[in-house]
């Protein structure tokens, strides 16, 4: 129910904010990301097709993350656009979220981070989108979904899932 609420409130309808339709994917595998080249995360895309140009889409999600890298940048797609990303401003890149706390050193290199993200979509369109997300970085180092960075097999060490959830709000 506030969830519900929070959504009517953001699209200013006061009574508007229905859930029309709810898509979701679970990603249970493990991917190993070692390039500086904008990488979509493996099967972890969410179809969804809108059933008014004045509906939303409020896309939600964790992203369970290990890793070395120290600027990894991760941003939402809907189609091929690149959406809830960050100002310009000279040579930075543009995200939507980030996941540079994965030092790959001592304890970290054992360790599994889990990144929520939540972005409420205007697509004003009726054809079927797919959201997903992309990982880039400035330099090539690993950074793992699912898993920690040291993933030998013993009873101390994580794997996990990572989720989207795609759902049209009622405009």
């Amino acid at each position: 129910m506030a969830i519900t609420k929070l959504i009517a409130d953001s699209l200013g309808t006061g009574v508007g904010g229905k859930v029309l339709q709810v898509v979701q994917t679970v990603k249970t595998d493990t991917q190993t990301i070692s390039t500086t080249s904008l990488t979509e995360i493996s099967g972890l895309t969410a179809a969804l097709t809108c059933s008014s140009t004045s509906n939303k889409v409020l896309i939600t999600g964790q992203l369970s993350v290990g890793g070395t890298t120290g600027d990894a940048g991760y941003t939402l797609y809907a189609g091929t656009t690149a959406i809830g990303i960050g100002d310009a401003a000279s040579n930075r890149r543009r995200t939507t979220f980030g996941g540079g706390a994965f030092l790959g050193q001592g304890s970290e290199q054992y360790r599994l981070y889990t990144i929520p993200f939540c972005f409420l979509y205007s697509p004003s369109s009726t054809s079927e989108i797919t959201y997903s997300i992309k990982k880039s970085d400035s330099v090539t180092t690993s950074s793992y979904i699912n898993r920690s960075a040291t993933d030998n097999d013993s009873a101390d060490r994580i794997r996990a899932i990572s989720t989207i959830t795609v759902m049209e709000v009622a405009g």
